[in-house]
Formats: structure tokens, C-alpha cells, sequence
């Protein structure tokens, strides 16, 4: 039974694949339900669940901005984007010398 399962996933995952390659190449969803022959309201729910999906992923992204230490005064900071190096207190204070 576990073997139906293994197959019934794969099959799942062949198909989102399909949805995906033909959403990458800006198929319509009623297009894309056609050429693969499933009902319409299945292929947005998989269109849905990859959204979701994505918006996780670039959530996980943002979060794994990891402690830094300044370069000025060198205390660790948790910076907003990849790109800061400095901390708040500094960039304030060097925008202040400018």
C-alpha cells in the first residue's frame, strides 16, 4: 500500500513540475489545465500552494540574516538587509559627520 502512496506523490510532484514550467512561461491557468488534462480548480490550487510556498521560502530568507558585528564600533547587530555593516547608532552618527 505504501508503494501506491510513493507513486501517487510522484506523480503529484511530475505534475506541479509541469504546472510550474508552463506558469514560467506565462500559460494561463485555464491553458495549463487543458494541455494537462486536469480540472481547472485543481491546477489553481496547485498554483496557490506554490505561491505559498515561494512567499515561505523568501520569509526563511529574510530571517537567516544572522548577527554581524559593526564595522565602527564592532558590537554584534542583527542588520535589516544583507547589505548593512553598520549598526543604527553608527550609520546615525556618521551621517551626522557628512
Amino acid at each position: 500500500m505504501s508503494i501506491s502512496v510513493q507513486y501517487s506523490q510522484a506523480d503529484a510532484e511530475t505534475v506541479r513540475q509541469r504546472i510550474a514550467v508552463l506558469r514560467e512561461r506565462n500559460v494561463a491557468a485555464k491553458l495549463i489545465a487543458s494541455q494537462l488534462g486536469m480540472n481547472l480548480e485543481d491546477v489553481r490550487a496547485h498554483l496557490k500552494e506554490m505561491r505559498a510556498q515561494k512567499a515561505q521560502e523568501r520569509e526563511r530568507a529574510k530571517a537567516a540574516i544572522k548577527l554581524r558585528p559593526c564595522l565602527r564600533c564592532r558590537r554584534e547587530f542583527r542588520p535589516e538587509h544583507k547589505g548593512n555593516f553598520m549598526c543604527s547608532g553608527c550609520k546615525s552618527t556618521t551621517a551626522g559627520l557628512a
